[in-house]
């Protein structure tokens, strides 16, 4: 994929503005009813919007604080004072926008629009907010294309929800633009929730993954070869790692994948809907 290479380090070329979705689709990628639209072109349209997120982080609405946030968006190696790093914020401007991701679903045989941040506590925890931000992304971009990932910003329940057609299991080499989900070994109704941006096997035969996900701290290993923010410690926010063990990961185990790229026809029930 073209944009698979930018992934490999963390490129500091965005601002905040990138976060916004995506304008109305193109006269080219708007398709009548349910487009024919390759998985690669999807999974690629996800990669742009979260490589064009990769900096955003939560900090603290203090005075200053954001003109610090919009130097570290855009200047390699600075660092946010730590003042301004609060890594229980969940709440910010930026963080909101993943929280109000809305996206479509059939309730009592109505298609209806949802938020994915209703209901209580919407404004906790965000990295399946992060996740369905991106799928709702794609889905604007290409009108009359819905995934069927089910639409709720719990990660244990991402993949419980999920319709069989698109679950992938744990023990898979995954593929870009899978999800990768964890269970919490301590809070097992809770976990974490990343998108796969390659997945492979090291020498030993062991898998490994390269990620980028929301609400999760990472380290920088080098712009471009400058050895002086190489192993910097980046505060919670939007991150990308690479050649991680996919089986453990923050406390929790690996449950398994999903696919929220997946053909829809093999996700297409006998009156000719997709289960949600």
């Amino acid at each position: 994929m073209k944009l698979f290479h930018r992934f490999a380090i963390a490129l500091p070329l965005v601002s905040f503005a990138a976060c916004e979705l995506p304008g109305p689709a193109k006269p080219s990628e708007t398709r009548p009813g349910r487009p024919e639209i390759s998985r690669s072109i999807l999974v690629e349209a996800a990669f742009e919007l979260a490589l064009g997120s990769l900096w955003v982080t939560e900090f603290k609405d203090a005075p200053g604080c954001a003109s610090h946030a919009l130097r570290l968006a855009v200047e390699p190696g600075y660092r946010l004072p730590a003042a301004c790093i609060d890594n229980d914020r969940n709440d910010g401007a930026q963080i909101s926008t993943f929280h109000k991701a809305t996206r479509p679903v059939v309730q009592d045989g109505q298609r209806v629009w949802k938020r994915v941040g209703e209901g209580p506590n919407n404004q906790g925890r965000w990295c399946a907010s992060f996740i369905q931000w991106l799928v709702a992304g794609v889905e604007t971009r290409f009108e009359g294309y819905e995934s069927a990932l089910p639409v709720t910003r719990f990660a244990v329940q991402l993949y419980e929800s999920a319709p069989a057609c698109i679950r992938r299991p744990a023990s898979d080499v995954p593929e870009p633009g899978w999800v990768a989900i964890w269970r919490y070994d301590a809070k097992p109704e809770s976990g974490h929730t990343e998108l796969v941006v390659r997945g492979y096997r090291d020498d030993a035969g062991l898998v490994r993954v390269d990620l980028v996900g929301g609400n999760t701290t990472g380290r920088i290993e080098g712009f471009d070869g400058d050895a002086s923010t190489a192993g910097m410690a980046l505060p919670q926010g939007v991150r990308a790692k690479r050649g991680l063990d996919p089986r453990r990961f923050g406390g929790g185990t690996l449950i398994g994948y999903v696919d929220p790229f997946a053909r829809l026809e093999e996700c297409t029930s006998q009156n000719g809907s997709v289960p949600r």
